[in-house]
């Protein structure tokens, strides 16, 4: 059989392969933050027809084409204006770090220390839940659920570092999920707060007020790592204010983070390594508030790859009609 039927072939699958790359591009060309993809080709296994040596070089045919790679471009997207507080985006390097509970990790350090500063710690725990349920995301669109957590649309909760005011070398720093304390028990019934203003600096620090013209407070020093923190008491609402800072991840091969939907990723810290956490500064990395990052998807880019990958198709399968053709007069020497 001719290597350029099997060549033709392999060269219709990469392409196939390519044209569903940039339909996903284009069809995300308004996702939040979306990041463009791109398919990398690659020559394959060679057969040698006859060996280099004594002054002659090798004679060697090809057998088609593979995939070596779809890439991630992590290029910075325009932000668009949106006016809502709660829409973040990030400026530079970093992501959004997301869990489905309350603590970023519960591990003890070695040292009796179960809320690690530098939230690095590698735990074998099989209940460390907060640990292997943590997401990464730049799309920004952020909410107030019933219970104070700032959550996305799919109910993540935003992680960031919650300290008392009065005392930020107490050690007792959490990195944790950012809840607002929207009620408290006077010790008689539920006091309930209801936000009226949230500010977001550039280096993530929230403020604001409740209607009441109170600065907002975050529950601080959550001991559970599921569900929903007890409603705090009234000696809680009346110790220290508190303050809180979103918290960023940055890695040291963030192409290498695995994409699972949803605007979010996943580490694998033997691809991308291991995420990095740390607060925008406000110069290198900075969170504009009342802005979302735009896809960066290039549209005039992808129809030129788009007809660039439907002129490659179409090539390869002019080399599978044409192989035929040679297997079909090789088929009719006989008569």
């Amino acid at each position: 059989m001719l290597r350029s039927l099997y060549s033709g072939a392999a060269g219709l699958m990469t392409h196939r392969t390519q044209m569903d790359v940039i339909g996903n591009n284009i069809a995300n060309v308004n996702t939040t933050a979306y990041k463009t993809a791109r398919v990398n080709f690659q020559d394959v296994l060679y057969q040698t027809i006859r060996p280099g040596g004594a002054g002659r070089n090798y004679a060697q045919v090809g057998t088609g084409v593979g995939v070596a790679g779809i890439n991630v471009n992590f290029a910075q997207g325009m932000l668009q204006a949106t006016g809502r507080t709660l829409d973040l985006a990030i400026q530079g390097e970093g992501f959004f770090v997301l869990s489905a509970d309350a603590r970023l990790y519960t591990a003890d350090d070695g040292a009796g220390n179960v809320n690690n500063i530098d939230c690095n710690l590698v735990t074998t725990d099989p209940a460390d839940k907060a640990y292997t349920t943590r997401k990464f995301t730049r799309s920004g669109v952020f909410f107030i659920d019933k219970d104070g957590y700032i959550v996305n649309s799919n109910g993540y909760r935003l992680l960031g570092e919650v300290y008392d005011v009065d005392d930020r070398t107490d050690n007792n720093e959490n990195r944790e999920a950012l809840r607002i304390i929207t009620r408290y028990n006077d010790g008689v019934r539920n006091i309930e707060l209801r936000v009226a203003t949230l500010n977001i600096g550039p280096d993530g620090k929230i403020t604001g007020k409740y209607t009441n013209g109170v600065d907002i407070k975050f529950y601080h020093d959550d001991a559970t790592t599921t569900g929903t923190p007890p409603i705090p008491n009234n000696a809680f609402w009346n110790a220290a204010p508190t303050e809180a800072r979103i918290l960023i991840a940055t890695f040291p091969n963030k192409e290498g983070l695995k994409k699972i939907g949803q605007n979010l990723y996943e580490e694998d810290k033997n691809v991308s390594g291991k995420a990095k956490y740390e607060f925008a500064d406000g110069s290198i990395i900075s969170i504009a508030s009342g802005y979302l990052e735009m896809s960066n998807v290039d549209l005039a880019n992808e129809f030129v790859e788009m007809i660039k990958t439907q002129r490659g198709f179409q090539a390869n399968a002019r080399a599978i009609t044409v192989s035929d053709t040679f297997l079909e007069e090789l088929v009719n020497l006989k008569r």
